[in-house]
């Protein structure tokens, strides 16, 4: 089914692309004062005129088709006007008209032309004296580099054209050019420098005068934060640049303002305020474009929110007005957005078994598709092409039309490739394949599937780009690709338990296949810290057990749409894989019953039952193996609601698996540190707040938990309260050798980057920066951290994808493994864990995992402590010796 979350992202392929030209176009002001006197009236008014001016052969008109993205006949425009200009002599209008031109390049993925043209313009501009349009360039060029992932080299044009634009004293173009070098940061996962950046920026339009620049500089501003993730911030600055537009008064500023707004409240799911925002955006609106876009936002959120009369009267009213566009890209888009609006309206009419039988009620929704399609090539827009052929070849496969469903995916999979486009060749690859699996063809489909994994792999930073606006779309996209090709690898319907070796294989299933199935499932992990962090800077590998834990099994459990598929990785490079055919969705809701049963006011009885059943599902197939193989360590690598499920309190009917087993967690990273053999010389570094700050409680048990850690670890160092600031904090991190850093003090662990923070006594650590402290570490030449241990912190209230945070804080505080709680506890009883773990952890050969089970196992067994709702949440990630 067409999704318009999904499509709605396509308009914007690349998010920081996008927002870079949108940058670009209002970063130069026309009123250049290079030019002859007699020419400055005539160059004011160019951006004013209509396709009828007279003025055909400038840059200026090019400029406006590219804004208008009517892109080829920009390039022919500008083309003449640079060849025009050339005969001329003029040089600055030369290198003006080569600069629109790479843009327009760029625009259209052709990355060779772009690069050409903008090379021209600067070969030029290195013979002239002016600081403005250089700068303009300059920021041309980054935008190239960027959109071809080579994001040092961008920030560094970026910064040159900054001083470009200082020495011109543009101050449109210092802050666009700032907000880009922010993206470019972010993407480096430096989000330090880059939140600074746009603090800075925001300074800067605080003490602006002029209301325009802050009106666009606070509209661009919020779009960055958008990009970055932070809808809050996103919300505020937009508006901000709302209030001054509406002073301004001027219509078009406030219309493509609120249309942002509508779009960020809706992200945030404040849905009546969004379409409120796209109300007002269709009365300010002047521009038929937007009043058209404004009223198809409309359509699309009744349709969301089930608002279906609402919705059905929006139909005609947006149909009249997208046959009075001219055809651009985003009119294109516009007709499938629209497409994908009546698709569900019919649906919803009908039923979808109903709906997909009745071919003739879809002729409209084709006929919408083919007019965009024949719009893209009429614009030679081969990426508008592409997508709206995608849309069409969906509809086909809807209609269950397998053969022209195939045709259509084919011809747009054929276009990603010649523009060597991620997304729409994920796009492509993964609804061929989806039509493929349909038609029964399950090797052919393997393959395909097989090519989209090998794409993720190959251009993360990409791909993690093109996505980070939505978490659905990750979600609905990108994750299902790991799934569904684990699925194609290991379908098999005949056994339910298969166990393959190097000697034995009953049932053959090719080892190749079991090994790419583990490095799906690990990569799956992977990709959702990428989509978390919104960047691709953490680096995995493999786990290789042999290496590592002849004593360890590794459980991988993946639910697939029709069961729960468990590959089990045992020493010598045996390997089990048993699946049970519940539905997914069973299995999730069962999953989520299970975490919420672990209440202590839940019903012991039915919280056995449950833990039993996964006991079941995960560990009893391979029980006789365990043994055999004398296996004392099980690490599971999960994902998704997993996540949120201590292992420790599965039950097998008389007993925890704590009680049999120690347990971790990994997230397929890499294992960076070796097991240390004298752990009793390991040194401490303790953070703790014992005092409410910041509207979190007090926790007057970390005294005891500190004065614990200090006892049986004698090389300690504590902060306590007023001291555990963040300054210093940081300063011990990245320039001291602690083995372990334990942070006693309130947290929160959310799916949401922004919402996932450490708490000080004066301030919060986000988890992004966490980065740039192990990297600053790691400059100063300072040994990995060992240890890091979270004892008071919580998962985020109804956030059911918390515990992502909780991973997201483990791999980037850069340590070997990570203990943390999955919710939180009573401080009473954290400390009394805390200390037996490190004193059992001071014992020679005494590995962490083992440290803290016999910690849980010493807590179980007192009477006050026994129900799981006090040991189990504590879990170690990493490396567990």
């Amino acid at each position: 089914m067409l999704n318009h979350r999904k499509l709605h992202q396509k308009l914007k392929i690349y998010v920081y692309i996008a927002l870079i030209t949108l940058f670009l176009a209002v970063a130069f002001p026309v009123t250049a004062n290079y030019l002859p006197n007699d020419n400055k009236n005539k160059i004011i008014l160019i951006d004013n005129l209509e396709e009828e001016t007279p003025y055909k052969d400038t840059w200026q008109y090019g400029k406006k088709l590219y804004q208008q993205e009517k892109f080829i006949r920009a390039i022919k425009i500008l083309q003449e006007a640079a060849s025009i200009y050339a005969k001329q002599g003029n040089k600055l209008d030369e290198a003006l008209s080569l600069n629109y031109l790479s843009l327009t390049y760029q625009s259209l993925s052709k990355w060779q032309a772009a690069e050409q043209a903008i090379t021209q313009s600067l070969d030029i501009l290195q013979q002239q004296k002016n600081p403005e349009i250089l700068g303009l360039a300059l920021n041309t060029q980054g935008s190239l580099l960027f959109a071809r992932g080579k994001t040092e080299a961008a920030l560094n044009i970026w910064q040159q054209a900054e001083n470009n634009y200082k020495s011109a004293v543009n101050k449109a173009g210092l802050f666009n050019v700032k907000i880009n070098q922010a993206l470019a940061f972010k993407q480096l996962a430096n989000y330090p420098r880059t939140k600074f950046i746009l603090e800075e920026v925001n300074i800067g339009l605080e003490k602006e005068s002029n209301y325009l620049i802050k009106a666009e500089g606070y509209r661009n501003l919020g779009l960055a934060w958008k990009v970055i993730g932070n809808l809050r911030q996103s919300q505020k600055f937009l508006n901000q640049s709302f209030k001054f537009s509406k002073q301004l008064k001027i219509p078009f500023n406030n219309t493509i303002t609120l249309i942002n707004l509508g779009n960020v409240n809706k992200d945030l799911e404040q849905f009546k305020i969004a379409l409120g925002d796209y109300k007002q955006a269709e009365i300010l609106a002047q521009d038929n474009e937007q009043k058209v876009k404004a009223q198809l936002q409309q359509l699309n959120l009744n349709v969301k929110m089930k608002n279906w009369q609402e919705a059905k009267a929006l139909i005609p009213v947006v149909a009249t007005g997208l046959n009075n566009l001219p055809a651009s890209r985003s009119t294109v888009y516009s007709w499938g957005i629209f497409a994908e609006s009546l698709t569900k309206i019919e649906i919803e009419e009908l039923g979808e078994k109903k709906a997909t039988e009745k071919i003739a009620n879809w002729q409209e929704i084709r006929d919408i598709l083919t007019k965009a399609i024949a719009q893209a090539k009429e614009l030679e827009d081969s990426r508008a092409e592409a997508i709206s052929l995608n849309q069409l070849g969906n509809l086909y496969g809807m209609l269950k039309e397998w053969q022209e469903a195939e045709k259509i995916t084919q011809a747009a999979l054929q276009i990603g490739k010649k523009i060597n486009s991620a997304d729409i060749l994920i796009k492509s690859y993964l609804q061929l394949g989806r039509i493929v699996k349909q038609q029964g063809d399950e090797k052919r489909a393997l393959a395909i599937y097989t090519e989209i994994f090998n794409i993720l792999k190959s251009r993360r930073q990409e791909i993690v780009a093109i996505n980070s606006e939505s978490d659905l779309n990750f979600n609905e996209s990108i994750a299902p690709i790991y799934r569904e090709l684990v699925s194609l690898l290991l379908d098999d319907k005949d056994n339910n338990i298969i166990i393959t070796n190097n000697h034995r294989k009953p049932k053959e299933i090719p080892s190749e296949k079991i090994n790419l199935a583990r490095q799906a499932i690990e990569a799956l992990q992977l990709a959702e810290l990428d989509n978390f962090f919104g960047d691709a800077a953490i680096k995995s590998q493999p786990i290789v057990l042999n290496n590592i834990d002849k004593k360890a099994a590794i459980i991988y459990p993946m639910v697939l749409p029709d069961r729960l598929q468990v590959i089990v990785s045992l020493p010598e490079n045996n390997t089990l894989l048993y699946e049970h055919y519940v539905a997914g969705k069973y299995v999730e809701n069962f999953v989520g019953r299970s975490i919420q049963s672990l209440h202590i006011a839940y019903s012991n009885q039915e919280r056995l039952r449950l833990f039993q059943q996964l006991y079941d599902w995960l560990i009893k197939p391979g029980e006789k193996e365990f043994k055999k193989d004398e296996i004392e360590t099980l690490v599971f690598v999960v994902d998704g609601y997993w996540r949120s499920i201590p292992m420790a309190a599965l039950y097998d009917g008389k007993q925890y698996l704590v009680e049999k087993y120690n347990i971790a967690l990994n997230q397929g990273l890499p294992i960076i540190n070796q097991p240390r053999k004298k752990r009793q010389k390991l040194s401490v570094l303790t953070a703790a707040l014992t005092e409410a700050r910041q509207g979190f409680p007090p926790l007057p048990g970390v005294q005891v938990e500190v004065d614990q850690i200090k006892t049986y670890q004698a090389n300690s160092q504590v902060i306590l309260n007023q001291n555990f600031t963040k300054p210093v904090f940081e300063q011990l991190f990245t320039n001291t050798n602690f083995d372990i850093i334990h942070l006693a003090t309130h947290g929160q662990f959310s799916s949401k980057a922004d919402d996932t923070f450490l708490l000080t006594w004066e301030g919060r650590i986000n988890v992004r920066e966490f980065n740039q402290l192990l990297q600053a570490r790691e400059k100063n030449n300072n040994k990995p951290i060992d240890l890091f241990v979270l004892s008071a912190c919580q998962t985020a209230v109804g956030d059911k994808q918390a515990s992502l945070g909780l991973a997201g804080i483990a791999a980037r505080s850069g340590a070997g493994s990570t203990i943390a709680t999955l919710w939180g506890v009573n401080d009473e009883s954290t400390a009394k864990i805390m200390a037996k773990f490190y004193q059992e952890l001071a014992k020679p050969n005494v590995s962490k995992a083992k440290a803290l089970r016999r910690s849980q196992i010493n807590l179980l067994k007192q009477p006050l402590y026994e129900h799981p709702f006090y040991w189990a949440p504590f879990i170690l990630l990493g490396n567990w010796l």
